[in-house]
């Protein structure tokens, strides 16, 4: 027998803050368009239980994962390798939670901690059986590889759904997993939001009145909506998340049963640090993304030449030393979900599912933004002038991609 069990806190800022996300955007926020929050999903089976929980913020520092996951199991009694904290990346919320910002709040930071323990508390009590169900499928016009020009940039989003329906009424718990940077609004809104992931929730909320919802953001280094969207607004917001939902709720009714086997693994791996540009290079480059920028006349596919001169000058560039990445793995039945603290691209992930999938027999989603907020792992191709936003943006070595992927089928085969 599998039990299950929902909660949702709200942990919206009461102070207004600089949003994480943006270089370009300074200035605090003036509102809130609508509300954010830890959720968590806990699941058991009478002799193993694991947890989930996703924080609607840009990411979640490593410290306040480990001090969520070291609470939640001093308060609950099962280890701290059974919990796995995300982050959907909202680019539109408070980045008073890293320690690093100008604008770090201990107090904010304590409140997320305490509000995300709490809301795994109260899901760990409210299990009820369940039948668990996995479905798949994915979407056209959501995202799009940000990283190619236009007429290239077509991309089929994936979407990955444990669907989990109580036996005793007719409520339903979805974790569903998605893989596009939520960032249908640019660095010129100034209100806290979860984006694309409202708008997904809002037309979920109108098909399924009697379900709750927890997302976790997937390998979406190279997409984004700089295609897709018509334009930076709430309104793109609502239509965007409604083809997401829509697409959602229709994989539903080819949903496959799952066993109520749980299994977990964790693993801290060291990732080394880059060869970064020299100061010489540094200022060979920016010239050069000045020409691009003032010649190129796609607004979106300016926005590429921009990011990587806001890269190339922020005062943290090339101070890289690597870092300590938690790596975990869940199994339920046959599904497998992959957990890094990074942004993954979608191409590569591709690549280690069907690798994963071939030599293990199951069904893997590498999530990503989890246990950690590492950045980007690069491409794997040599560092120029001409290279995109995320290797430019990344600050761990060309091979990293490979560490991480050989961690993580290790992991699988202790839980397989």
């Amino acid at each position: 027998m599998l039990f299950a069990g929902f909660s949702s806190v709200d942990i919206t800022p009461t102070k207004t803050y600089p949003m994480a996300g943006f270089d370009l955007r300074k200035d605090p926020n003036v509102g809130v368009h609508d509300r954010l929050f830890a959720k968590a999903v806990v699941l058991s089976n009478g002799s193993s239980a694991c947890a989930f929980c996703t924080l609607d913020l840009l990411g979640v520092p490593q410290d306040i994962a480990r001090d969520i996951s070291r609470s939640f199991s001093a308060r609950i009694g099962i280890p701290e390798s059974a919990l796995q904290v995300s982050a959907i990346h909202t680019h539109a919320a408070p980045s008073a939670i890293f320690k690093s910002a100008a604008c770090f709040d201990e107090d904010y930071r304590r409140f997320v901690v305490d509000s995300a323990v709490e809301a795994v508390a109260r899901a760990y009590q409210s299990r009820a059986e369940v039948d668990a169900r996995y479905a798949h499928t994915s979407v056209v016009g959501v995202a799009s590889y940000r990283d190619r020009a236009r007429d290239d940039s077509a991309c089929e989003m994936p979407i990955d759904t444990l669907w989990l329906k109580s036996k005793k009424d007719n409520r339903s718990i979805l974790l569903s997993t998605f893989a596009c940077h939520p960032t249908v609004l640019n660095e010129s809104n100034k209100f806290v939001t979860r984006d694309l992931v409202f708008g997904c929730e809002k037309r979920l909320a109108e098909s399924i009145p009697d379900a709750d919802f927890i997302f976790v953001n997937g390998a979406c280094a190279d997409l984004s909506t700089r295609y897709t969207r018509r334009a930076s607004s709430f309104d793109e917001v609502d239509r965007l998340g409604a083809l997401w939902a829509d697409a959602l709720v229709a994989s539903l009714d080819s949903s496959e049963s799952l066993s109520d086997e749980i299994a977990f693994s964790k693993q801290v791996l060291f990732v080394p640090p880059a060869n970064f540009f020299t100061d010489e290079q540094r200022i060979e480059i920016l010239k050069y993304l000045e020409e691009k920028i003032n010649s190129c006349t796609d607004f979106e596919q300016r926005r590429e030449y921009v990011s990587c001169r806001s890269v190339l000058k922020r005062e943290s560039y090339g101070k890289g030393r690597g870092c300590d990445a938690t790596l975990a793995v869940v199994k339920l039945g046959n599904l497998v979900l992959c957990l890094i603290p990074f942004e993954y691209a979608q191409v590569d992930a591709a690549r280690l599912k069907s690798a994963l999938d071939l030599k293990f027999g199951i069904t893997s989603i590498v999530c990503c933004y989890s246990n950690g907020y590492e950045g980007y792992l690069p491409s794997g191709r040599p560092l120029d002038r001409d290279s995109g936003y995320e290797d430019v943006a990344s600050t761990f070595r060309h091979d990293a991609k490979e560490l991480v992927a050989d961690a993580v089928e290790k992991l699988v085969y202790l839980v397989k």
